[in-house]
């Protein structure tokens, strides 16, 4: 039995070694064409939170990981983003006026224009 139970871990081991070699070569690293964020257009209250997600796209028009950053362009007094990088941050009213974020990476980037009303 532990012949067994040791053959079987070896053919795993060499299955997750030559995998994992194979799988890395001859991968390019993939370019960011365009980063389009959600929502393009929206609101919230003073006091209240919206999530922004962030989605990169090749020049095929494939969905690509990205890990953007943030950054309030204009209107910075009518609102906060909860962090500056990552495919996802939440942004909270704090006065009424409109702000406009950006996603960047690597030069692409895509905005998003959010409305702060009152409560």
């Amino acid at each position: 039995m532990i012949q067994k139970c040791t053959a079987v871990i070896g053919v795993l081991a060499a299955f997750i070694i030559i995998t994992g070699c194979s799988s890395s070569q001859g991968k390019k690293a993939v370019q960011v064409s365009k980063i389009v964020i959600s929502p393009a257009k929206g609101q919230v209250k003073v006091g209240k939170a919206l999530e922004l997600f962030a989605r990169g796209y090749d020049k095929k028009g494939n969905i690509v990981y990205v890990n953007p950053v943030w950054k309030i362009e204009s209107g910075a007094k009518f609102a906060t983003l909860d962090r500056n990088t990552g495919e996802r941050v939440v942004l909270t009213g704090k006065a009424q006026g409109t702000c406009v974020i950006s996603a960047d990476l690597k030069g692409v980037s895509g905005t998003s224009s959010v409305e702060v009303k009152k409560k």
